[in-house]
């Protein structure tokens, strides 16, 4: 008898010993989630407060790889970049210039879009322009200038630029640029133009020779300040001619875009109008 209650006792203080565990576990766990939302709210706040307080003049810190994870809070702060203090870009370009979009602030470096810009200015014969997606206003500003010098001005889209902002591309067609959206790879294939790439035929800064920009970097605000993006610049010129020959089969199997397709075009967030450089127009006070 004094066995069976022996074995009972022992019994009862395991369960009660796994019992008390699995409570101070569980408390545990309640702790550290209380305790990891209550940092990551501080760390919202103090983001907020950083973005909120910054002047005109100054550029918020880039965010961490951690905080880019948190999409909304990522592209509140972005947002928030002043985006017209931009880097002077002072030397030549060394060949092959690689470039690459995240980062660009914080290393100090000028970002793939003010190349790109730098490039246009210094073409003297013919831009061929072959963007999946296009809708950098400045960059459109650009073209339309080297265009009104003379310079021979193309630019292929894939056709679902449509969703795109209207504005840049309105631009363009508005000063009798070719703009140019291309079907399908193959006859009856609906297969999209992926291509990002320029072709200058004869740029100053090459030394007035040609020079090929390619890469993952797509004529977007988001390529431009959010996404991972690359791109080199060539100016080897069996490249050149390799590429050209792509634009003379590109304007084969394109058509032009009219006014009527880009006024049907949807208008963005904008967030989204901000990243690309198209004007923001005040609203109206409400009287």
């Amino acid at each position: 008898m004094n066995t069976k209650v022996l074995l009972s006792s022992l019994l009862a203080i395991c369960f009660f010993s796994i019992q008390l565990k699995a409570s101070e576990a569980s408390a545990l766990v309640t702790f550290s989630s209380k305790k990891s939302k209550s940092v990551l709210g501080k760390r919202k706040r103090l983001l907020r407060s950083e973005s909120c307080s910054s002047s005109a003049g100054d550029t918020v810190e880039v965010i961490s790889d951690d905080q880019l994870k948190r999409t909304r809070l990522g592209k509140g702060l972005i947002v928030r970049q002043n985006y017209e203090d931009l880097i002077p870009i002072d030397e030549p370009p060394q060949f092959p210039l690689v470039l690459f979009s995240h980062g660009y602030k914080k290393k100090n470096v000028p970002n793939p879009e003010q190349w790109l810009i730098n490039f246009i200015n210094n073409e003297n014969n013919q831009i061929d322009m072959a963007m999946y997606r296009f809708s950098l206003y400045k960059v459109s500003k650009e073209l339309v200038k080297k265009k009104n010098q003379g310079v021979k001005v193309r630019l292929f889209v894939d056709p679902s630029v449509l969703g795109d902002h209207p504005k840049p591309l309105q631009f363009l067609l508005d000063n009798n640029v070719d703009v140019r959206k291309v079907l399908g790879a193959k006859k009856g294939y609906p297969g999209i133009m992926h291509h990002k790439f320029v072709v200058f035929n004869n740029n100053k800064l090459a030394n007035g020779n040609g020079v090929v920009w390619a890469g993952s970097f797509n004529g977007t605000g988001a390529a431009v300040h959010m996404n991972w993006e690359d791109a080199i610049v060539l100016d080897n010129q069996r490249v050149v001619q390799e590429y050209a020959l792509r634009v003379q089969e590109l304007q084969k199997s394109s058509m032009p875009m009219t006014q009527e397709s880009v006024a049907g075009m949807t208008k963005k967030s904008t967030r989204s109008r901000i990243r690309s450089g198209i004007p923001i127009t005040p609203q109206r006070e409400r009287g």
